[in-house]
């Protein structure tokens, strides 16, 4: 049961997220997640990363002193895939 109220879960914020993505694109108002990040629930921040990611590469590394964020490649999603 627990395993089928996570999935309603995620589904009910992933309609939601879209819901409101689409009304402030109707507004022609951006959404300012930068400014909204840390007032997001865990869930709703991984519902806007998986509806802005569709993987991300990361790269050998060579050198210890590199920063991972150098070998992080974000793959985006395409509108079309939505």
């Amino acid at each position: 049961m627990l395993q089928e109220l996570t999935a309603r879960e995620r589904r009910l914020t992933r309609d939601r997220n879209r819901w409101i993505k689409q009304q402030s694109a109707a507004n022609g108002k951006p959404v300012d997640l930068r400014a909204k990040w840390e007032g997001l629930t865990l869930p709703e921040q991984r519902a806007y990363v998986e509806q802005t990611l569709t993987a991300v590469l990361v790269s050998p590394a060579i050198g210890r002193r590199k920063p991972v964020q150098t070998r992080l490649t974000p793959l985006f999603r395409a509108e079309d895939d939505a």
